[in-house]
């Protein structure tokens, strides 16, 4: 065989180089927590979509310790950070 078949000097010895890096690069990680880590990245790749419902937050029913002073003040806080949200958060949610 020729020198053109076989590669010159210079590439023989990259080639040898790259051999040694390639055999010397660690495996892959499968220490003992890879399953866990696994299924927790499907669980949250997977997930049902976020869901909420008006009528179950504990928040916005009218507690019977809140005084009407205290339900009307959320309710007014409540307006406020839908409005904000609306705006793109520009509007201060905190302004008096």
């Amino acid at each position: 065989m020729t020198e053109a078949q076989t590669g010159s000097g210079a590439v023989l010895e990259a080639k040898e180089y790259l051999k040694g890096v390639m055999e010397g690069r660690p495996s892959a990680f499968l220490g003992p927590y890879a399953r866990q880590i696994a299924g927790l990245y499907d669980r949250i790749v997977n997930r049902t979509a976020f869901r909420y419902d008006e009528a179950k937050d504990p928040l916005l029913a009218l507690d019977e310790s809140r005084s009407a002073a205290d339900e009307a003040a959320y309710q007014r806080y409540l307006r406020r950070l839908a409005e904000a949200a609306r705006d793109g958060g520009e509007e201060d949610v905190w302004r008096t």
